[in-house]
């Protein structure tokens, strides 16, 4: 039989579970002994129900932020920034609570790589976090909205693993796009986009994203974070505040400049931001 076959098998055992008692989210140690079992060579890990697997938040136990950070590296040079966070993050839990963990194919998280399918957008690192967060937390809105925050403001890569080989640059990114994030480290880096600094620094940033995601889910909620001045200048005309065209919470500025403003006639308001 090949291990294609015996994957596929093993794979609908675990989502079938039509003959398994209780689901294992309520019984996590129950999941280490059998995650543990099979891994010794001993009997298949009992099926999962499907109705565990389609609700969330699984569970989960508080991780160590810096092993995080370096199983996030290790993970990004197997699929890059989107499937280095989640692995780096929910990899670890699956190696402690086995299903219904086990079932996750990781490899799917790679499409999120140069901010999804190389289009620059949202960071795949971010998107990788805020995957985790909602499989893992009861309540990811605002941890997401805490990372997100930090992700903007925060001088990164903030943590260095070990295995990096060149010289570590923080830079504040100013948005959670991918392209604006690499333009902005770039341009205090000196170093064109093909190099293997630049692709080194992803690495960096996907550990300190999974350090920071962790951190997060091990401590108490977060207040949801404030908006900058100028964006809540921006939206108070703009938002819910005034005539509503547009809504969200990232920075405004780093796309909407004070000079591209002035130079498309924009009414000045915008320069003493309503409360």
């Amino acid at each position: 039989m090949s291990q294609t076959t015996t994957d596929r098998r093993r794979f609908l055992a675990s989502v079938g579970g039509l003959g398994a008692l209780a689901g294992l989210a309520a019984y996590p140690g129950l999941a280490r002994e059998a995650h543990r079992s099979e891994a010794a060579g001993g009997e298949p890990a009992p099926a999962v129900p499907l109705d565990v697997i389609s609700r969330v938040p699984w569970p989960y136990q508080p991780l160590d932020p810096d092993a995080t950070a370096q199983a996030a590296f290790q993970a990004y040079l197997k699929g890059l920034c989107m499937r280095g966070v989640f692995e780096g993050v929910v990899g670890q839990v699956a190696s402690r609570l086995g299903p219904p963990y086990t079932v996750l194919p990781f490899a799917m998280f790679g499409y999120g790589a140069g901010g999804v399918g190389g289009w620059g957008t949202l960071c795949g690192t971010l998107n990788g976090a805020a995957a985790a967060l909602a499989l893992l937390s009861a309540n990811p809105a605002p941890l997401i909205a805490a990372l997100f925050a930090w992700y903007e403001a925060e001088a990164l890569p903030d943590h260095v693993p070990a295995g990096a080989r060149f010289p570590n640059t923080p830079v504040a990114a100013g948005s959670v796009l991918c392209h604006a994030s690499v333009a902005a480290w770039r341009r205090a880096a000196k170093k064109p986009f093909s190099s293997p600094e630049r692709f080194e620094r992803c690495g960096l940033l996907a550990a300190s994203v999974a350090r920071k995601t962790v951190l997060l889910l091990n401590a108490a909620p977060p207040s949801p974070p404030p908006l900058d001045a100028a964006s809540a200048g921006c939206l108070g005309c703009h938002g819910r505040g005034g005539t509503p065209t547009a809504t969200g919470r990232m920075r405004c500025e780093p796309c909407h400049t004070p000079a591209a403003l002035r130079a498309q006639g924009h009414p000045p308001n915008w320069e003493s931001p309503r409360s």
